[in-house]
């Protein structure tokens, strides 16, 4: 039953993200964006089982700050002849929410508008969104994380389900009791 749960969940994540993630740019809380870079940020985690997931769709916001980097040394291969402002721009192939931070300072609070020098200072590596190795990004998937928190929650619901269950079958006992009591009094 959980594997069969945990199969669907990444199944369903790896549907969305394509179809509904714009970018790491989201500032409006109630965007799926929004949602998914911050739960990725705080649980250092990234997609539904890879961040390869972040490479195969080209529906979201791959620019990065739409500044030049300092350290950048790689460009945009097909911007380069035609627009070289655009070639000193990277392209980014993961959101910067996967990216591993710096154990040694304190990672900063999560804010879509999260400055490019502050940002750059926390990261391990900070060409991790387009120059991506494993020691720079989160490898652990979102799907187990996100699993164990629909248990939580799920037993939680249940329990609560369960209690007003219970509940009312009590209410239910105590009135056929009643109901029991009050007819052996009238045939009193």
């Amino acid at each position: 039953m959980l594997l069969q749960i945990k199969h669907k969940l990444t199944f369903c994540l790896n549907r969305v993200i394509p179809e509904l993630y714009q970018g790491p740019w989201k500032t409006d809380p109630a965007s799926f964006s929004y949602a998914l870079d911050k739960y990725q940020y705080e649980t250092d985690c990234c997609a539904a089982d890879s961040y390869k997931v972040y490479q195969t769709f080209v529906g979201w916001n791959k620019t990065h700050w739409n500044t030049p980097l300092k350290h950048f040394d790689g460009y945009n291969q097909g911007a380069s002849q035609q627009n070289p402002a655009a070639a000193r721009k990277p392209i980014l192939l993961i959101p910067w929410t996967c990216c591993k931070f710096r154990k040694d300072k304190k990672k900063p609070k999560y804010d879509p508008g999260l400055s490019l020098k502050e940002l750059e200072a926390s990261l391990v590596d900070p060409s991790c969104t387009y120059r991506v190795t494993t020691t720079s990004v989160n490898l652990l998937p979102c799907s187990p994380s996100i699993q164990d928190q629909l248990k939580q929650i799920s037993f939680v619901f249940i329990l609560v389900v369960d209690t007003l269950l219970f509940c009312n079958i009590v209410r239910c006992m105590i009135g056929i009791y009643g109901a029991k009591a009050y007819r052996y009094q009238k045939n009193k």
